[in-house]
C-alpha cells in the first residue's frame, strides 16, 4: 500500500507543478528519523575539529562518503532509509526523494548554524549506487572554532 500511495503522489505532484516547485514541496516533507542523534554525534566531530578538512576527514573515518568539492560539501547515503519506499526497487523520478534534501538542509544548517542550499545529485530509488547530496554554503565553508 504504502508503494502505491507513494507513486500516487509522485504522480499528482508531477501533473500539478513543475520540478522547482514539487523540490520545494518534498524537501518540506522531510521526516525527522533519528535526527536528534545523528545531530548529537555529527556537533561533537564538528566541535572537536581544528578546521572543516579535518571535520570531513573525521567524517569519513567514521561514516564515509563525504567530501568537498568547488566550494561545496557532498555528503553520502549508502542505502536508503526511507520507511516509505521499502518494498520500491526503482523509482521514475526524483520527486519522492527531494525529500532527503531537506533532512540534509535542516540537519547541516543546523549544526553549522547557517542557511544552506541542498541539493539531490545521486538517488539509490533511481539506480545509483547511493544517495549524494550537495551542500552549497552561501558565506562559504563553515569555519571551526
Amino acid at each position: 500500500q504504502k508503494a502505491a500511495w507513494v507513486r500516487y503522489v509522485c504522480a499528482g505532484l508531477e501533473a500539478a507543478f513543475d520540478e522547482s516547485v514539487i523540490k520545494k514541496i518534498r524537501a518540506g516533507c522531510y521526516c525527522e528519523l533519528n535526527m536528534a542523534e545523528c545531530r548529537e554525534w555529527i556537533v561533537n566531530l564538528y566541535d572537536e575539529a581544528t578546521d572543516f578538512e579535518a571535520f570531513v576527514n573525521t567524517m569519513n573515518e567514521l561514516a564515509g562518503g563525504w567530501y568537498l568539492k568547488d566550494g561545496a560539501l557532498y555528503t553520502t547515503f549508502f542505502y536508503c532509509s526511507c520507511p516509505m519506499l521499502n518494498g520500491i526497487e526503482k523509482l521514475d523520478t526524483k520527486t519522492w526523494c527531494y525529500c532527503t534534501a531537506g533532512y540534509t538542509k535542516k540537519l547541516l544548517g543546523s549544526i553549522f548554524n547557517c542557511e544552506i542550499a541542498a541539493e539531490l545529485v545521486e538517488s539509490i530509488k533511481l539506480g545509483h549506487e547511493k544517495c549524494l547530496v550537495k551542500i552549497m554554503f552561501p558565506q562559504g565553508i563553515p569555519k571551526t572554532d
